[in-house]
């Protein structure tokens, strides 16, 4: 079974937000690791993963050492890094499958650790081509959302009564506006 190795954030990385549909800022190391998910965290996300991911492994960052090596005085990207390294080792990462855009002073370090980064555009985007049951009912969700918005502008469109000033709705002109203002309404129901 192939492992993967994540890192940055599921705000910007879509290939997080997939693996791992919470939202988190900061940069962090996710791996599918046999096949289970790790997440180096803090506790204070402990609570979300485990309702997004409740099989997932929790890697706590005080217990991989943030708060002696914060003291240590390390700069951020070192700390980060040495996290990154110690969760990796927690996870029993040996090989792993990466995102390309991994950044490179992670790829490097787990490298320098032995641990073998693979980077793989298509494997990646595999992974992400599989949809969960939660990403597809959000995808119905949308899609009936967008259905509802598109049916009260036709509606709107059809009750509208051609005239030389435009198209005439009770005696008012029907602008884009009023048709857009009608659309966030429709799609919330």
């Amino acid at each position: 079974m192939t492992d993967f190795l994540f890192h940055g954030d599921t705000v910007r990385s879509a290939a997080m937000r997939h693996e791992l549909p919470v939202s988190i800022g900061d940069p962090f190391l996710l791996g599918i690791v046999g096949g289970r998910v790790h997440v180096m965290a803090s506790s204070l996300e402990r609570t979300r993963i485990a309702a997004a991911a409740p099989d997932a492994v929790l890697h706590d960052i005080a217990d991989l050492g943030f708060y002696e090596l914060l003291e240590s005085g390390m700069s951020y990207q070192e700390l980060d890094l040495e996290l990154t390294s110690r969760a990796a080792a927690a996870m029993g990462v040996g090989e792993a499958v990466v995102d390309p855009e991994m950044p490179v002073a992670v790829a490097d370090r787990l490298r320098s650790d032995g641990i073998v980064v693979n980077p793989d555009h298509e494997a990646i985007a595999a992974r992400r081509r599989v949809k969960s049951a939660a990403e597809l009912a959000g995808i119905r969700r949308a899609q009936d959302a967008a259905e509802a918005g598109m049916s009260a502008a036709a509606a709107l469109l059809r009750q509208a009564v051609p005239d030389r000033e435009g198209l005439m709705l009770e005696g008012e002109v029907l602008t884009a506006e009023s048709v857009r203002a009608v659309l966030p309404q429709t799609c919330r129901s």
